[in-house]
């Protein structure tokens, strides 16, 4: 039996002379179901899991997608999306019976044939999904079916095969939108990584479809873009043009809106003076997250998650490529100079190999810590523990995009009591004052988790320690010390726009010379800030 993974999903509606209602007038339920299998007289489909999981994504990051309300099935049997059908009946009749106000998205990504939707060597019938949608106590229901022959779900009243649902406003019902016509197949593409019709779903609903620029989505503006965009992209393709298609049944009056620009931690934003088709690529992922057409004369905007991104832009003779570094709360403004022009056969995104450019910057850090010997005797009366603050500098992308190259120096000093042997064989206690200087180099190994960057890596470093004694030794020579000692460094970081707040750890050993010979180690812990440059 498949695994059910819980998700969760908000959308809001909003009445189109008040604009949107706020976040939570609505309980949302999500059911987003993807086969890549179809049976043996189909072929597997590539991309309808990562298709299901591109369209979760999406709504995680611009709808408010949260994990209790949502199941995702990937690869089900009719069985497993029966039982998560009734369940999340169940769930949303508990949500009606509590008073609250209920919207049920249902998302399908895979093989449908003659009113089945085909999950691997079984299948369920489109109207068994249809009647389950208008049972539902959900006040307001939509599908999205991505699948050959998905019109066969729209054959309702309100069923069309017109290039809009500008018409459409109503906010208490069920609208259903497919990726073709009942009699049309549905197509893959291995140049975007999935299906035609999600991946300009996922488009619109990241910005392209804005075409108010209001920095909010309608489900009126992401069935206009994605319908356009899936003609002119599948004529002359080898299955032939994609009709997608809408049906509903609907009361009263209101816009929908799907995604918000305002909430996701990082945008793109294309100045009004460009013009093009430009594809963004997330590195990291391995998948393209959108595709806009930008013309001349209207700002436009896609909203995305930090990481780091590869954006194309194709032209008659050549591509324009470039990579960029994206943190949370940035606001990147693109400009064609920002591209380099390369030949179409270095095209990083060519069959979904990235063949990564190194993004190269600099970062800038200043840290505070202590430091201390793990062998006691030497801690209190040699290598005395001492406060430090210190300076890096730190070159990102210069052997790889995860690695980077550190160049530091630490310093210290104080004042402690130690023993002195004396000449006539008696201890003397006296003051000692100290300095010690550390000047350190090393590699950092780094992952991403979200905004946190954990790190670690080897360093060396040449360690100077000076100790002169007070009265009554002052007149004794000033001591000094001085060797390489190899490390490691692990710590990690949260990202905060253009800054890093870190915690550090660095353990060293030394071998210890001067007197009697002496193996032993020291460590230190340190918190700070940096700038990326």
């Amino acid at each position: 039996m498949t695994t059910l993974l819980t998700l969760g999903l908000l959308w809001t509606l909003g009445a189109p002379a008040q604009g949107a209602l706020p976040p939570g007038e609505f309980t949302p339920f999500a059911l987003l179901v993807a086969s890549n299998e179809g049976g043996p007289d189909f072929a597997s489909l590539r991309y309808a899991h990562r298709d299901a999981e591109r369209v979760r994504d999406v709504f995680h990051e611009l709808g408010a997608l949260a994990d209790p309300r949502t199941q995702v099935l990937l690869g089900p049997d009719s069985d497993d999306l029966r039982q998560a059908m009734q369940a999340m009946h169940n769930d949303v009749q508990k949500a009606k019976t509590a008073g609250q106000t209920v919207l049920l998205l249902f998302y399908y990504s895979g093989h449908a044939k003659d009113g089945q939707l085909l999950l691997g060597d079984e299948s369920l019938a489109m109207d068994e999904i249809k009647r389950w949608l208008g049972q539902s106590p959900a006040d307001l229901r939509v599908a999205f079916v991505d699948a050959c022959q998905a019109g066969e779900f729209t054959r309702m009243k309100g069923g069309s095969l017109a290039p809009s649902i500008v018409k459409v406003e109503n906010t208490q019902g069920q609208i259903i939108v497919t990726s073709s016509s009942a009699t049309e197949g549905s197509q893959e593409s291995d140049e975007i990584g999935g299906s035609f019709f999600t991946h300009y779903l996922v488009s619109g609903l990241r910005g392209a479809a804005d075409h108010s620029q209001d920095g909010l989505v309608s489900l009126r503006e992401v069935y206009d873009y994605t319908y356009h965009q899936v003609v002119a992209r599948t004529t002359g393709s080898r299955g032939g043009t994609q009709h997608p298609t809408y049906g509903y049944q609907m009361a009263g009056r209101g816009n929908i809106i799907l995604t918000r620009l305002s909430t996701p931690s990082c945008r793109i934003s294309f100045p009004a003076d460009l013009e093009g088709e430009y594809l963004i690529y997330d590195q990291q992922k391995q998948v393209i997250v959108a595709e806009l057409s930008k013309k001349s004369g209207k700002n436009s905007t896609i909203a995305v998650e930090s990481g780091i991104y590869a954006i194309k832009k194709r032209r008659s003779t050549d591509l324009l490529l470039g990579e960029f570094v994206l943190v949370d709360g940035q606001n990147l403004e693109l400009r064609d100079q920002d591209l380099l022009s390369v030949a179409y056969e270095n095209d990083i995104t060519k069959g979904l190999v990235a063949i990564r450019k190194k993004t190269r910057y600099i970062g800038y850090s200043l840290r505070f810590g202590s430091q201390a010997f793990f062998d006691k005797p030497t801690r209190e009366e040699l290598f005395y523990t001492v406060a430090q603050a210190g300076l890096q500098i730190e070159f990102f992308g210069v052997v790889s995009d995860w690695v980077s190259l550190t160049f530091d120096v630490l310093l210290g000093g104080g004042s402690n009591t130690t023993t002195v042997r004396l000449d006539n064989g008696f201890d003397q206690r006296v003051e000692a004052a100290f300095f010690r200087a550390e000047f350190g180099s090393g590699l950092h190994f780094h992952y991403q988790l979200g905004n946190f960057d954990l790190f670690a890596g080897p360093r060396l470093s040449f360690l100077l320690a000076v100790r002169s004694l007070g009265p009554p030794l002052e007149l004794w020579p000033t001591q000094s010390f001085g060797t390489l000692s190899p490390g490691i460094t692990a710590g990690c970081a949260y990202h905060l726009g253009d800054f890093d707040f870190f915690l550090e750890s660095r353990v060293h050993y030394l071998y210890y010379n001067i007197g009697s010979n002496a193996s032993m180690g020291y460590g230190g812990i340190y918190l700070g800030f940096s700038y990326r440059s």
